[in-house]
């Protein structure tokens, strides 16, 4: 096929197919040519082949002497520094020029006479220029150059990476080190040549190459006034200054001067609070991974023979199963469905197998994901100041850190222990033996009575097994479940809290819809909302978890600071708890009996303000601890049941700095 610069003819072109024709088309690139018939295309081609010639001749390269030999007049100045002549930096500045037809033959002769004569000066004018170049001149100091070249030339092209139009006339100057250093610009001087004759023509002067120099303009803008003075040969200290925000520091400071400190460096590494927030509370996280079915299964004839070896197979461990899937596929049905019933028995464990037929499920994920969960809250725990407290003293069942039946179980287990080791160590006893005693135990079970609020936990001691209902924000003992067998002597339930449990569990009456936090009364009801600053809770609502997990603490220590008779004790009125708290309690007169509720009264001296989580800006705090910021004053409470464990005035107390270890 003939190439595209092939010039074709009519009948060369019928000789074509329509397919070939397209195809010159495409590669002529022209367009139009999809749905016209064989005629209209050659007419296309022709008419382009015809379009193509004049354009070629167009574009020929046209030569490089655009100006005449005869000139008759023409001015061309050349802005040339003193301090770099000879240098890149030449602005030239054509004023006019007036050309004329060439194409008097007379004055040939004449041209000639004066081009050898404009050559000898323009030799002595270039060596006045560079000499010029090294000499003081003032500022108002011009000399006129006028020059005459009969040959044409090619225009001075300067390197680009030596000479930039745009950085010649705003940049500093380039010729030494010296002038780079220096706070002035230097003001540009014009030299100009002055010939015999009064006619000027233009003249291509061939400067002599400057010599490079490379200066760092980005270290000349940040170099201080006091670097600015040095002499050019001195180098600086450090090569790079390091990065300071400029927002905080003062205009008149260099930079060197405000550089990073070492002696101010705070000496406490402060922690991300999105891992400090949470410390024995126990994050809830739901499993998520879908379970797959077992691949590579027997045949169905073989498949009744799965219970019976998943049975067998129960005791082989985890890492040994690994090796001995490689010999048979029964060893694929190694049962880990037996270990979730042998080891993590419970609610959470039943709804999963209840979403998969559990013959044909690989529940080994879900297996490895409960076993993880229990040695990563039992590690946690140990690792605590609780767990270092309470060694062998009091333990948690080991069923319980794989929470079984709810995903709070063991958060509400270490905290109870967190509470009982609180009212030890603040109570105490007369007998010490006694006291040790009571210390000692293992927590058996954890049971959830009414969401969110109320648990039932047991505790084995060396005296006997006893049943507590606590509170769940602070497991505080609100009394004692009635339970046939070895007990303490114990008071049971008040009738208050039997009540509010029963017609929680019964999903019936009038106080369902409102928990414990609407039972809460306090004073001010103008700044604070259960006795939180209504405008501290419009703040954390903007933080996220951060903020929730603030609210929680506040939450929990409202509910540690009630007044003692609202949890336990004699049944009040929250009328005549707050007359007891101010101390003007007037004799109570005998009523009728009637259904008590429960109470909840706050003193105002106990309403939370604001809570934080760190001292300071650079003041880090114990992880289990938080700051309490009342009316009154701050206090320090634990954070996973919003005890009190110092105050503002006295710190944190002596025993329990011991037991957190600051």
């Amino acid at each position: 096929m003939p190439e595209i610069s092939d010039a074709l003819s009519e009948t060369a072109l019928r000789k074509l197919t329509v397919p070939q024709l397209k195809a010159f088309c495409k590669e002529r690139r022209i367009t139009g040519y999809g749905k016209i018939p064989k005629d209209s295309i050659i007419a296309k081609l022709l008419q382009w082949q015809q379009n193509r010639a004049p354009s070629q001749s167009a574009t020929d390269p046209v030569p490089t002497h655009s100006v005449p030999n005869d000139v008759t007049q023409g001015t061309t100045s050349f802005a040339i520094p003193p301090e770099t002549a000879g240098s890149a930096m030449v602005k030239s500045n054509i004023v006019k020029s007036q050309l004329r037809p060439a194409g008097v033959d007379g004055q040939e002769a004449s041209k000639k006479a004066r081009f050898h004569e404009l050559q000898k000066n323009t030799t002595l004018s270039r060596q006045n220029i560079i000499n010029a170049s090294h000499r003081p001149s003032d500022e108002g100091s011009s000399h006129q150059v006028a020059a005459v070249n009969n040959t044409p030339q090619t225009p001075l092209e300067l390197p680009s990476t030596i000479y930039n139009p745009a950085s010649a006339s705003t940049g500093p100057p380039t010729s030494t080190p010296a002038s780079a250093l220096s706070n002035k610009r230097p003001s540009t001087k014009v030299a100009t040549l002055q010939g015999d004759s009064n006619k000027k023509f233009k003249l291509n002067v061939p400067l002599p190459q400057p010599r490079a120099v490379v200066i760092n303009y980005k270290a000349q803008r940040e170099s201080t006034p006091k670097d600015r003075g040095k002499a050019p040969g001195s180098k600086p200290k450090k090569r790079f200054v390091p990065l300071v925000p400029m927002s905080g520091l003062p205009a008149t400071v260099p930079l060197q001067i405000t550089g990073h400190s070492k002696d101010k460096t705070p000496n406490v590494k402060l922690q991300p609070l999105a891992e400090t927030y949470r410390y024995l509370d126990f994050e809830t996280s739901n499993f998520n991974i879908p379970l797959n079915n077992i691949s590579y299964p027997p045949s169905l004839s073989q498949r009744k023979r799965i219970p019976q070896l998943a049975l067998i197979l129960s005791d082989i461990s985890y890492n040994d199963l690994k090796s001995c899937a490689t010999v048979s596929r029964f060893f694929r049905y190694a049962a880990a469905t037996r270990h979730l019933h042998r080891h993590f028995s419970g609610k959470r464990t039943e709804e999963i197998l209840a979403q998969y037929p559990t013959d044909r499920t690989n529940f080994w994920p879900y297996l490895l994901y409960r076993q993880h969960e229990a040695a990563n809250r039992r590690r946690v725990y140990e690792e605590s100041f609780l767990g270092h407290a309470l060694k062998g003293t009091c333990t948690i069942k080991q069923e319980l850190w794989s929470s079984p039946r709810h995903e709070r179980q063991a958060t509400i287990a270490v905290r109870f222990l967190l509470t009982k080791m609180y009212y030890d160590i603040s109570v105490g006893g007369e007998d010490e033996s006694k006291v040790q005693q009571t210390k000692r135990g293992t927590v058996l079970n954890a049971e959830r009575i009414v969401p969110d609020e109320v648990w039932k936990i047991t505790f084995l001691s060396e005296k006997a097994l006893q049943v507590f209902y606590v509170l769940e924000p602070t497991c505080e003992v609100i009394g004692h479940a009635e339970i046939s067998g070895r007990i303490a002597p114990s008071h049971n339930l008040r009738a208050d809290w039997s009540q509010y449990i029963a017609m929680k569990t019964a999903n019936g009456g009038p106080e369902c819809t409102n928990g414990l936090w609407s039972k809460i009364n306090w004073t001010n009801h103008e700044e604070f909302d259960r006795g939180i600053s209504k405008h501290w809770l419009s703040r954390i609502a903007k933080e996220g978890v951060i903020g929730h997990a603030k609210l929680e603490v506040a939450r929990r220590y409202i509910f540690a600071c009630v007044v003692c008779n609202s949890v336990s004790g004699t049944w009040q009125s929250a009328t005549e708890m707050c007359q007891d708290f101010n101390g003007a309690r007037k004799p109570r007169l005998t009523v009728a009996h009637k259904a008590h509720r429960v109470n909840l009264f706050l003193p105002a001296h106990h309403h939370v303000e604001s809570v934080h989580f760190n001292l300071g800006r650079n003041e880090a705090l114990h992880p289990a601890l938080a700051v309490i910021q009342t009316p009154s004053r701050e206090y320090y409470v634990l954070r996973d049941n919003g005890m009190q464990v110092g105050c503002e005035e006295d710190g944190i107390a002596p025993t329990w700095k011991q037991i957190l270890g600051t």
